[in-house]
């Protein structure tokens, strides 16, 4: 989206408002993002399960994936990208990272010098450090975004050339690396920190942005999905097998497809309005990094002086997300001055 920046941005991530902007996605990515607060929350699992959170809380980092794959297709239209040479042309691909890097190593700045945080840098690596997203809920987040921005123009093409075909091979891209996975031992680390295994709900994404499933295969899909997650959350045997082995959880490729139709009628057809949650939307992305701080440093804290548990959920939610979006403003700043000189550059040819 415009200035939100959270997976797949809208108009290359430039600072331009847009008239026609589809405020349902802002939304969208308010409510993923204090569920993605929720869910960092220290719940036990009885009170995840009791709470039925597999079946929304559980689907923020789904949400994101379909936005980030519909708004990805929605830019590359509207900037009439039609081949790869301009997908990956040096002015989409830098303005893009910056929007991910600027915040992303105020957050690297903030982890080093907060007294409050302790890591183990020498242990993993300056390097590797970094580049696995640092430390904290959700790091594996930000090395997804960057894959995102090189891997979405494959998956943007495959759907806009082959339709439905293309969808589901993204499905099969998705389950053959919970396979591999399986198969090969794959380190857990490298394994949630690949883009892989989000394929099929980018490419859901995507696809809703060119046409739309029908509604027999709407309630096919979303009964698949339900069922899978009722079956990975209360069945002991499917847990053993199949989250366990393959890792195939509550926000898998399967589970996904509960949330898919769902949201790809909501972004077609609903035009929610709700600004304060629209802006939490547009800061989604300075809000997760934030909260990555926060439970690592802050949580205990919070609690410390707010023992009952729903007050401690409430701080969590409003000190996030406005420190967040504070970074968001700090952050706005900065990207219009590299823009300012990227097109000064451009200008002056060099």
């Amino acid at each position: 989206m415009g200035n939100s920046c959270v997976v797949g941005e809208e108009d290359d991530c430039t600072i331009k408002r847009n008239s026609s902007r589809n405020n349902t996605l802002d939304i969208l990515k308010g409510i993923a993002i204090i569920s993605i607060i929720i869910t960092h929350f220290a719940w036990t699992a009885s009170q995840r399960m009791n709470i039925i959170f597999p079946y929304y809380i559980n689907m923020a980092v789904p949400i994101f994936m379909f936005v980030s794959g519909y708004v990805g297709a929605l830019s590359l239209e509207r900037n009439h990208v039609s081949t790869f040479s301009e997908a990956y042309s040096k002015d989409i691909l830098v303005k893009k990272l910056l929007r991910y890097l600027i915040p992303y190593f105020i957050i690297v700045a903030w982890n080093i010098l907060d007294p409050n945080i302790h890591i183990d840098i020498l242990n993993k690596g300056i390097v590797r450090w970094i580049m696995s997203g640092t430390d904290g809920q959700g790091s594996y987040y930000f090395p997804v975004l960057i894959q995102f921005v090189f891997i979405f123009p494959f998956i943007y093409f495959l759907i806009e050339r082959k339709g439905q075909t293309g969808l589901w091979i993204c499905l099969f891209i998705d389950i053959l690396y919970g396979v591999l996975k399986w198969a090969w031992g794959m380190n857990y680390d490298f394994w949630r920190n690949m883009i892989f295994r989000y394929v099929f709900i980018i490419g859901m994404g995507a696809f809703f942005r060119k046409e739309e499933i029908s509604r027999k295969n709407s309630v096919y899909i979303t009964v698949l999905g339900g069922g899978f997650i009722f079956l990975t959350t209360y069945s002991l045997l499917i847990q053993n097998i199949v989250s366990k082995w393959f890792d195939w959880t509550g926000a898998c490729c399967f589970a996904a497809m509960w949330i898919s139709p769902l949201l790809g009628y909501l972004v077609r057809h609903c035009h929610w309005k709700c600004e304060p949650l629209g802006f939490i939307g547009k800061c989604s992305y300075e809000i997760f990094l934030f909260q990555m701080v926060f439970y690592l440093a802050y949580d205990l804290l919070i609690q410390k002086y707010f023992p009952n548990q729903w007050i401690h959920l409430v701080l969590n939610i409003i000190i996030c997300c406005c420190m967040g979006m504070i970074l968001h403003m700090i952050d706005e700043m900065i990207l219009k001055w590299c823009y300012r000189r990227i097109e000064r550059y451009k200008i002056l040819g060099r």
